[in-house]
């Protein structure tokens, strides 16, 4: 991975798609400026699922299909398995920073994120920098 490369996080992935998400031009101006600079969107398959479940209940089934479609067809992103390894890394990490709040799918992305080098999530979410990442949509 690159300096410039980002993590989407539920939050910003799908603000990104839906233009009546109130961080979505924020978060379509971050993704410009990453890929600008040679950066690439590094998704997980937990938020992959996430995502389109979160489609799913703001805006119906046939927008979760549209987005199912774009991760189809699209190479604008990376897509990082949720192999055995990474499950139990992430239960790990669950069970050892319980007190934090933090969620599963937090922790798989916390441990793909470590395994991959990556500093950058575009997300809001303070779980995020609590772990020690920068969360993009916390800065505009």
């Amino acid at each position: 991975m690159n300096k410039n490369d980002i993590f989407l996080d539920t939050c910003g992935f799908y603000a990104a798609l839906d233009r009546r998400d109130h961080f979505h031009t924020a978060a379509v101006r971050i993704i410009e400026n990453s890929l600008k600079l040679g950066g690439r969107l590094v998704l997980s398959d937990y938020i992959i699922i996430e995502t389109i479940n979160l489609a799913v209940v703001r805006r119906g089934h046939q927008v979760a299909i549209r987005v199912l479609d774009f991760l189809n067809t699209s190479r604008a992103y990376i897509r990082l398995p949720a192999d055995d390894d990474t499950f139990h890394r992430a239960a790990t990490y669950f069970r050892q920073h319980s007190d934090k709040g933090y969620t599963f799918t937090d922790c798989t992305s916390f441990v793909l994120m470590k395994a991959h080098r990556m500093t950058k999530a575009l997300t809001d979410d303070r779980h995020f920098t609590q772990a020690g990442f920068q969360a993009l949509l916390k800065q505009t």
